[in-house]
């Protein structure tokens, strides 16, 4: 396996998927298969962000604006045509897969792109974005869409059919939300005024900060709680209008999965297994 494949085909284990890597798949090699029997069940591909030498002149560019104003730099402006572009070249080189569920996940190491969900959903369905166009009456107008609402711009077309989601790889801390150690840092936070006139941090912001971290440290261990133990997790956006729906027997356990809402600035969250472990059932 090569890069970030192997990182997710930990993430398919810990999940309890024993899956078969670059087997093909009607007309594909995808990155990792599950089968039953002689069947596809579902497919993953994974595509990682390389360094081009524009990129490195990014983070440079990045570090030293770090450096001189204390803040990280905003992802650049070409992140989000990235991000679109990666989606929609992958889906047209697998489009021979067939009618299976199939999963695209972007890795991008070093936060160059633009991985909101928004942009996502725009990749693979067209929309929200100044290229929809619009009919006298408001609506998109004919020939966007098909009769039955897919795509039909060649330029969105393979996209929005080939992929039944597409994911970013996160990790996760469990038990530092289980044991409320970040509640109780944040209550530390907001007890304190951080800012003094000048702008300036304040040390007894910064002492009492450090001393209730250390305190919440040691109250979360006394009870048991590993707060360092890391588990793979992923952001999965669902495309409604792809060929085979996402099966959601093969959501992870952490994973946080959304949709297209009526807002599609705003889509609706429909798993949240962070959340859902906690307890915290409120928002999923």
């Amino acid at each position: 396996m090569k890069g970030h494949e192997s990182i997710i085909g930990e993430y398919l284990s810990a999940n309890g998927w024993q899956v078969d890597y670059e087997r093909r798949v009607g007309e594909s090699n995808p990155d990792f298969s599950l089968w039953d029997g002689d069947e596809p069940v579902a497919v993953w591909e994974v595509t990682e962000r390389s360094l081009s030498e524009e990129d490195r002149q990014e983070l440079a560019r990045r570090e030293s604006q770090m450096r001189s104003e204390g803040m990280a730099s905003s992802t650049p402006a070409n992140g989000r045509g990235f991000t679109i572009h990666k989606i929609r070249s992958k889906a047209r080189q697998i489009t021979k897969l067939g009618p299976v569920p199939a999963m695209l996940v972007l890795v991008d190491p070093y936060h160059l792109c633009d991985l909101s969900a928004t942009t996502i959903l725009y990749a693979v369905s067209g929309w929200p974005t100044h290229e929809v166009k619009f009919g006298p009456q408001g609506g998109l107008s004919p020939g966007f869409h098909g009769d039955d609402g897919r795509m039909v711009d060649s330029r969105f077309a393979a996209a929005n059919q080939v992929f039944s989601a597409v994911a970013t790889p996160r990790i996760v801390m469990p038990d530092q939300h289980r044991s409320g150690f970040l509640a109780r840092i944040d209550e530390v936070s907001k007890g304190v005024s951080s800012i003094d006139e000048s702008g300036k941090l304040k040390l007894e912001f910064t002492n009492a900060f450090y001393e209730g971290c250390a305190a919440a440290k040691r109250d979360a261990r006394r009870r048991g709680y590993k707060l360092n133990r890391s588990e793979r997790a992923l952001d999965i956006v669902l495309n409604a209008r792809a060929n085979a729906p996402w099966p959601m027997h093969l959501v992870g356990k952490f994973d946080r999965v959304v949709q297209a809402g009526r807002n599609p600035y705003r889509p609706t969250v429909i798993y949240d297994g962070l959340r859902l472990d906690q307890g915290l059932l409120d928002l999923v």
